[in-house]
């Protein structure tokens, strides 16, 4: 079966889907470390005196544990700002699905196919069809599909 480049557009969901967890998770590990070492800076030894004059000789650990917390403040910002550009991305693929005025029977394929990666017997299986019905199905969806890409943008797929 010959891929049309809708179809690899639609396939970049579950690739992005898979990114998305692991960037959840390192997301997860970066406010964690960011949240431990905000909690270092409250023990009193590392507390500055405010009452003390500026031009003093501050605290070498206090300044290199709040340099660590900025560290990993940016970091967190950093994998936060990438989680939603590929939660956007994955909405953006949804949104040409959602637009395409696709039958029940044809979403419920390209949701299982290109979003849950299964494959296209797999499918036919899962829906209780033959594999020539979800083949109909599919060249449907595709081409509806493709319609709406193309009234919307031609560069959806590049």
């Amino acid at each position: 079966m010959i891929k049309k480049p809708v179809e690899i557009y639609l396939e970049q969901h579950h690739h992005l889907e898979t990114a998305r967890i692991s960037i959840e998770q390192e997301l997860t590990q970066a406010i964690d470390d960011y949240e431990t070492r905000q909690d270092i800076m409250q023990i009193p030894q590392l507390q500055q005196d405010k009452s003390q004059p500026t031009n003093k000789i501050t605290n070498p650990v206090a300044d290199a544990v709040a340099e660590l917390v900025d560290v990993y403040k940016r970091r967190v910002d950093k994998v936060t700002a990438r989680l939603n550009t590929i939660t956007l991305q994955q909405q953006a693929i949804e949104a040409c699905v959602d637009k395409a005025g696709l039958t029940t029977q044809e979403d419920n394929y390209v949701r299982l196919r290109y979003f849950g990666n299964m494959k296209h017997w797999r499918v036919a299986q899962r829906l209780n069809f033959s594999e020539s019905h979800t083949s109909r199905l599919r060249l449907a969806a595709i081409c509806k599909i493709e319609k709406m890409i193309g009234n919307e943008s031609k560069n959806v797929l590049t």
